[in-house]
């Protein structure tokens, strides 16, 4: 969320009126929305999102806070656009599913976005029965996670297309025509002539250096992330780095740029890589 409001112009944060607080008894939403300084708004069951008078979000859950689990405070969303519905169960359980099964609210949906990544805790039969979508789409990479998309899983969407996005360039494109057609499509990335590379890292300096090795090129929007910390910084825009140039990114005043609002990027003990992509996400170079 950092990254994204430090990079975009976020107008509000959404979340389930129910979560977990922190150890400290803080709400570590709450918290990242002050701490950003952005519009919060909680939503609960019944609430509705309006994006345009013919699209909105309907609110279905969750229903009851779950002290046990996390997950299954997911936000539980039913899109409804041209007289076709999308359900985005988030990373809603077994316990979660049940609530909205015992209350009888209308789960019926085209298209699944299937809950928890497709493990094996979540999609029961009867859920994905009450559902009975056209299409099912399932977030996962099984070299990630293993137990996903689960057989049992997959067997109690049989009569759905299903579409793992494993097996997609960069995500499943579902587009919905005004007269209710959807059309399943697997965009691809664009990519650059870059031929940039990290250089290395100097962790003291808190600094990591890249290089032109092609022609002069514009580098807005490129991307450098730290792989062990996750941190995230986006070269903005009118940036460009000339043939043969370096420059350099640093958490600390008086380098080419400054990574914002972090004083400690890298790792100084632990492996720790650098991770330079394009604009569009194509991956680049590593270094450490």
């Amino acid at each position: 969320m950092e990254t994204l409001a430090s990079n975009r112009s976020v107008q509000s944060l959404y979340s389930s009126v129910f979560s977990q607080n922190k150890d400290s008894g803080e709400n570590k939403i709450e918290e990242i929305a002050r701490d950003l300084s952005l519009v919060h708004q909680k939503l609960r069951a019944g609430d509705r999102v309006m994006i345009t008078d013919d699209v909105f979000f309907e609110v279905l859950g969750p229903m009851a806070f779950n002290a046990e689990d996390d997950n299954d405070n997911s936000l539980v969303m039913k899109l409804k656009a041209f007289g076709r519905t999308f359900l985005f169960a988030g990373d809603m359980q077994f316990a979660g599913e049940a609530v909205l099964l015992r209350s009888g609210i209308d789960l019926d949906a085209d298209v699944l976005k299937v809950g928890n990544h497709g493990n094996s805790d979540a999609t029961s039969e009867q859920f994905a029965g009450a559902v009975s979508p056209e299409h099912a789409v399932i977030s996962t990479d099984t070299t990630q996670d293993a137990d996903s998309a689960n057989e049992r899983v997959l067997t109690a969407l049989r009569g759905a297309n299903v579409y793992i996005t494993e097996n997609f360039a960069c995500g499943v494109l579902m587009t919905v025509q005004k007269d209710g057609a959807i059309h399943v499509s697997s965009p691809t990335l664009p990519k650059t002539a870059a031929n940039i590379v990290v250089t290395g890292i100097d962790r003291d300096m808190q600094t990591v250096t890249i290089k032109n090795l092609g022609p002069d090129i514009d580098i807005s929007g490129f991307v450098l992330l730290s792989q062990r910390e996750g941190e995230v910084f986006i070269f903005p825009e009118g940036s460009w780095l000339k043939s043969g140039q370096s420059v350099a990114v640093s958490s600390r005043l008086g380098s080419d740029y400054l990574w914002p609002g972090k004083a400690k990027v890298w790792h100084q003990e632990k492996d720790d890589s650098a991770l330079l992509f394009d604009r569009f996400g194509n991956f680049l170079s590593s270094g450490n």
